[in-house]
């Protein structure tokens, strides 16, 4: 086959430019990003602090806590604006029905009321819906009002993590045209329900409730199995479980891989065969290290760069 006259978008730019065809209007790129809402936040707070000193108290005692006491400290209050943009940011992607709430006028009660009435401010200068009330009004649209503005088909790959909303409007989208999402995934395995031994009750609980849905009836919890798995998998593997779940909670279809079962009695092939087990009833016996093995290393390094240089030396 041929592969040709293909586009490499981010994440970010691709969930716009979907909205912006599903609703037939919109920018095309996020107008709220941190940079923008950082020097609009600088512009708008002091007005903010003196018109509303109450709720804004919090804020005028941290920015005119600097080395001058009776002037607005001008590099903390913009590392504050920073501090303050990077927090929208994750509000949006995060949590966006608190933005919605914002936006209905259900504002936070005590010291974090004026995050609210900041924002509402921001969003009545930039005039422009956010990512929470676009994304809230997909989930009315039948069909794209501009399909000539979508691509044919989607690939989303060399991605670990997406926000839940992002997933959202993928999903609106594979409705329509194919999406397709490359994932790892370190065994053969449901691997969304393998957990450290810390959350076993939580991945009971989540694993129970499937087994229920699929079979339509009552399953009893002694009928799950209560191998925790490998615990490298299930204490380092937490935010590709995640996102495994979110994507089985969406209705994604798995497509079945061929895994390579790994061979070898190195550490490293032997820890490979276990997290390809990860179920197993039967894990892998130990065994004495053979001689002069040197498939895992550990090194103690006392900064980023001694870190390079001694796998340099070692390569």
């Amino acid at each position: 086959g041929v592969f040709a006259n293909v586009e490499f978008r981010f994440p970010e730019e691709t969930i716009w430019m979907i909205l912006r065809g599903f609703l037939g209007e919109g920018p095309k790129r996020n107008p709220y990003t941190k940079e923008r809402m950082a020097w609009k936040i600088y512009d708008l707070l002091p007005e903010l602090m003196e018109g509303e000193k109450t709720v804004f108290d919090p804020v005028s005692r941290y920015v005119r806590s600097g080395s001058d006491g009776n002037e607005r400290n001008a590099d903390r209050a913009f590392h504050l604006c920073r501090q303050v943009a990077t927090l929208y940011d994750s509000y949006q992607a995060y949590r966006p029905e608190m933005i919605m709430d914002w936006e209905a006028g259900r504002l936070p009660e005590g010291g974090n009321l004026w995050q609210g009435v900041l924002w509402q401010t921001v969003r009545k200068a930039f005039g422009q819906e956010s990512l929470p009330e676009l994304a809230h009004r997909l989930q009315a649209a039948d069909a794209p009002a501009r399909d000539d503005w979508l691509p044919e088909r989607l690939s989303v790959f060399g991605i670990s993590t997406l926000p839940p909303i992002f997933l959202d409007v993928l999903q609106a989208y594979g409705r329509f045209r194919p999406l397709r999402i490359y994932a790892l995934q370190p065994a053969p395995v449901m691997w969304g329900e393998v957990e450290s031994e810390k959350t076993l009750e939580k991945w009971k609980a989540r694993a129970l409730a499937r087994a229920r849905t699929q079979s339509g009836g009552h399953v009893a919890e002694e009928d799950l199995s209560e191998v925790g798995g490998n615990p490298l998998i299930g204490s380092l593997g937490r935010t590709g479980r995640e996102f495994f779940n979110l994507l089985v909670d969406r209705d994604a279809h798995d497509v079945p891989l061929k895994f390579r079962e790994p061979v070898g009695n190195s550490l490293l092939a032997r820890l490979q065969r276990w997290t390809f087990e990860v179920f197993s009833e039967q894990p892998e016996e130990r065994k004495p290290l053979v001689e002069d093995d040197e498939s895992i290393v550990v090194n103690s390094c006392h900064g980023a760069m001694r870190e390079a240089e001694v796998l340099r030396d070692y390569l």
